[in-house]
């Protein structure tokens, strides 16, 4: 629960095909079940 007058935001973010970033709270979390080793994910 969240203090009065105060929202919290939670971003979550499509990179394509099933790649998402979830960040919310100072804290990210990255899903991508072909993450490593794939070329073209270039998450920074």
């Amino acid at each position: 629960m969240t203090p009065s007058g105060s929202a919290r935001t939670l971003t979550i973010t499509f990179h394509g095909h099933a790649c998402f970033t979830v960040e919310g709270d100072g804290r990210r979390l990255v899903l991508d079940p072909f993450l490593t080793g794939n070329p073209a994910g270039t998450l920074a």
